[in-house]
């Protein structure tokens, strides 16, 4: 009985996070004009930062507090240097989220490849 009420919170509070990203995805598409692609990268960059944080010693809710922070100011950047340019062009923009994703995705495979095993 408590696996299953276990089980029970695991769902739901899997299912609060995903209608978290998802709000933030309409949120962010209806103020902007465009679609995040990168939004799941982002949200993964956050989830790090508190796993590196928590890995340095400190508790996991100073980690929860960095990370919004941290995803926040980057994204800022990202808007400034790259997004800005293409709200004339929403399709434009759409790809230009998508390569900013994918070029995180690439950085991951080169820096695995390039492990010492």
């Amino acid at each position: 009985m408590d696996t299953l009420f276990i089980a029970l919170f695991e769902i739901l509070s899997f299912g609060a996070i995903v209608v978290l990203v998802v709000l933030g995805l309409g949120i962010i598409a209806s103020m902007m004009g465009i679609f995040n692609f990168a939004q799941g990268e982002f949200v993964l960059l956050g989830a790090y930062i508190t796993y590196l944080v928590h890995s340095a010693g400190l508790p996991v809710a100073v980690g929860m507090l960095a990370a919004p922070f941290a995803v926040g100011a980057l994204g800022l950047v990202l808007e400034r240097l790259v997004v800005w340019r293409f709200y004339a062009a929403p399709i434009v923009a759409m790809l230009g989220t998508y390569a900013l994703g994918l070029s995180r995705r690439l950085e991951e495979d080169v820096s695995r490849t390039n492990e010492v095993v």
